[in-house]
């Protein structure tokens, strides 16, 4: 969806700028957190990097993955259950985990551009939800709809600048200033 913004809602929008920039501490808080992602976007990117070149399996990937966002990588939201825990569960409940290996690696992958990213996404969610329709693995066991959020913060940590990741608050903030509307598709929205 693409929107215009009124006049009201960059007035609003310059406006809780102006009053984050008016509060010191916010903006030190923010700063080291920044300088702290540096560190952790270098590490998970290794990580990424070493999977991606078959140097490490994708148990290696999702017990690293689970550990760290707990600690030494929590900040960037990634640990919850479309992050580390969604990894879990499509890792423990994939019966294919060569066909599993195959599609996280092209997926995470970040494309080159907005339709090849729709592409990606788009083949592996339906991957996830042909492995859901071919009776293999229960919906519940691997939520399919979780695939925005935990791909595009992958993409993200390997293009800040391009790829945002799909979080819920940011998408809620959006949704109640009309500038986004879900819709029943996970990959569209």
């Amino acid at each position: 969806m693409t929107s215009n913004l009124t006049d009201a809602q960059v007035d609003r929008w310059r406006l809780v700028h102006d009053e984050m920039m008016a509060d010191a501490n916010w903006i030190v808080q923010n700063k080291e957190l920044d300088e702290r992602r540096l560190v952790i976007q270098s590490e998970m990117l290794n990580l990424l990097n070493r999977f991606l070149a078959q140097q490490i399996q994708i148990e290696e990937v999702r017990a690293t993955f689970d550990a760290k966002t707990r600690t030494s990588w929590n900040a960037f939201g990634l640990k919850g259950m479309s992050g580390a825990m969604f990894l879990n569960m499509l890792v423990k409940n994939i019966p294919d985990s060569q066909a599993l290996t195959e599609e996280l690696r092209s997926v995470l992958n970040a494309p080159n551009d907005t339709d090849n990213g729709r592409w990606k996404m788009r083949k592996f969610f339906d991957f996830l939800r042909n492995t859901v329709e071919s009776g293999q693995v229960q919906k519940r066991l691997i939520q399919p709809a979780r695939t925005p959020f935990f791909v595009s913060s992958w993409w993200h940590l390997q293009n800040t600048e391009v790829w945002p990741i799909f979080y819920i608050s940011a998408r809620r903030v959006l949704e109640q200033d009309g500038l986004y509307s879900p819709t029943s598709d996970p990959v569209d929205d």
